[in-house]
């Protein structure tokens, strides 16, 4: 996902594919503690928003080093971790 152009800093970010939007929600958004993808309202109006238009999320940018990222992302527990805990109180 290194698009190794430091043109790129702080401009905005939309995976070029299916294989690398699959990436870059396990890195971000699988792990964030806003919520899993079906929650999170930056991927949902990027998901549908054109890269150019004002809807278009500012969170989405490449970082100084040119990689992907979203401001927004704060660590949180996985999808996974999320789902067993949800599990484990319903069976208590």
């Amino acid at each position: 996902m290194n698009c190794g152009n430091p043109k790129a800093v702080g401009k905005p970010y939309r995976p070029a594919h299916d294989a690398e939007g699959n990436t870059f929600v396990n890195q971000f958004c699988g792990r964030c503690k806003h919520g899993a993808v079906r929650d999170c309202e930056i991927y949902e109006v990027a998901f549908w928003s054109d890269i150019g238009s004002w809807e278009y999320p500012p969170e989405l940018i490449y970082d100084t080093d040119s990689l992907p990222t979203c401001t927004a992302f704060e660590l949180g527990e996985t999808y996974l971790e999320r789902v067993l805990g949800k599990w484990e109180e319903g069976k208590a």
